[in-house]
């Protein structure tokens, strides 16, 4: 019986016992699994936060070919479409040959390479220049003579003591001496000597070729050696400064297009940058079995990368409407969203650190205050570790911006903004798709 009773006062305490450790136990797991779920939402919260902005150092931009640039505004609806080829007109080209044969001694450039107007090409032997600098110099003397003997059978005229004859033949001496002389100064200066330097111990050997344009070296015809004359061509110079459009337009569109009128266009084969020209003539006649026009457009701005006969694309104004773009390249799309990267300025970014400084020495002092320690590894301590960096010049950092995609051509697309940004922002106009890849991976590193 005793043992039964005493059996019976366990089970009694048991079962009081039993419900306070259950309690407990679900107390502190609940508070437990509340402070984690706290912690995965301040995670959360400080993912959230960044991930619409991505850094990258100096050797890292430099390895994907960044590129920054403004938004520009182009011409990309209410336009014509036209093809056709860029042209440096026949004024502003010159083919350079020698005036007298000779053999090719030096050449002093190369293709490409850029020329003034007046500079020596190349270097020609020409066998007959000493023959005639030697006769050139040798007048000299023999026209002191005659006129020295037209003077005296004209004193003897005077006194009747000579014949009119002797006069008249003195006459004809000087002047045929003089005429020869004058041939041959104007053959020596057009050889590029000058006649009234040349001495007896200063006679030329060689003739400059000199180019009569400035501009640039397209080819280079001879080699050292060659035997050149009148008809052979030495080297091509062409100006590219004055390089225009021949765009081809055909009949039925040739009413849309008028003078003054602006134009885009790009390289056929490099259609990443745009170019701008300005209409100035068009054709009043057939260019080919198309019933094509040709359209003569001069080129504006830098023509930097622009050779004679190159392919283009172009898209004449039909309006004077132009819409902000970017190329093509700078836009990437996550989750069916399109967006831009736009280059944080550098004074914003040293003004929110400061912010978050203050708040975090706050935070820490309300720590302190309340007995707990922060852990110097959180994430808001590498955020501001980050962001040092950053302004000290190692990383640059870039935003994500939502944008709205409109028309596009030439290799450019229109673009509405849906967040405001300074008026002299920079956006990423190469690399966007590996700036979205890299935020990409910051993303899944701080999901994990």
């Amino acid at each position: 019986m005793k043992h039964k009773i005493s059996f019976m006062s366990f089970a009694v305490i048991l079962a009081l016992i039993i419900p306070a450790c259950k309690a407990k136990i679900q107390d502190e797991h609940g508070h437990s699994h509340s402070d984690e779920a706290a912690a995965m939402g301040e995670s959360g919260e400080h993912h959230e936060e960044h991930t619409t902005s991505v850094s990258l150092t100096q050797k890292q931009s430099e390895s994907i070919g960044l590129r920054l640039g403004g938004l520009e505004h182009k011409i990309l609806n209410s336009g014509l479409k036209a093809n056709g080829f860029l042209k440096v007109p026949n004024q502003n080209k010159a083919t350079i040959t020698s005036i007298y044969g000779g053999i090719v001694k030096n050449i002093l450039v190369m293709p490409g390479s850029r020329v003034s107007a007046g500079q020596t090409v190349a270097q020609i032997l020409y066998p007959p220049l000493i023959p005639m600098q030697e006769e050139f110099l040798s007048l000299s003397p023999k026209i002191e003579l005659a006129s020295a003997e037209l003077e005296r059978q004209v004193e003897l005229s005077n006194e009747q003591a000579g014949a009119f004859k002797n006069k008249q033949n003195a006459e004809a001496n000087l002047k045929n001496l003089m005429i020869r002389r004058a041939s041959l100064e104007q053959q020596i200066n057009q050889m590029g000597i000058r006649a009234d330097q040349l001495a007896i111990d200063h006679l030329v050997t060689i003739l400059d070729i000199k180019s009569p344009i400035s501009g640039w070296v397209g080819k280079v015809f001879v080699n050292i050696g060659s035997s050149v004359d009148a008809s052979t061509p030495i080297a091509e110079v062409m100006d590219n400064r004055s390089l225009h459009l021949d765009l081809f337009v055909y009949e039925k569109d040739l009413h849309e297009v008028r003078q003054d009128q602006l134009i885009d266009f790009v390289l056929t084969n490099q259609p990443g940058k745009s170019y701008t020209a300005q209409v100035f003539s068009i054709g009043n006649t057939f260019e080919n079995e198309n019933k094509a026009i040709a359209v003569h457009a001069v080129v504006k701005g830098n023509k930097q990368g622009l050779i004679d006969g190159m392919n283009v694309t172009a898209l004449i104004s039909l309006k004077n409407a132009t819409v902000p773009a970017l190329p093509d390249e700078a836009f990437v799309n996550q989750d069916g969203v399109d967006f831009v990267f736009v280059q944080k300025v550098a004074g914003a970014e040293v003004h929110d650190e400061h912010h978050h400084e203050e708040g975090d020495i706050a935070h820490q002092n309300e720590h302190h205050e309340d007995g707990h320690q922060q852990d110097p590894g959180e994430d808001g301590h590498e955020h501001k570790a980050e962001e040092k960096t950053a302004r000290n010049g190692a990383e640059v950092l870039f935003e994500k911006i939502p944008i709205k995609k409109g028309v596009s051509d030439l290799g450019y697309t229109e673009v509405t903004l849906l967040k405001e940004v300074p008026l002299n922002a920079r956006f990423v106009t190469k690399g966007a798709f590996f700036l979205l890849a890299k935020m990409s991976n910051a993303g899944e590193a701080h999901a994990h």
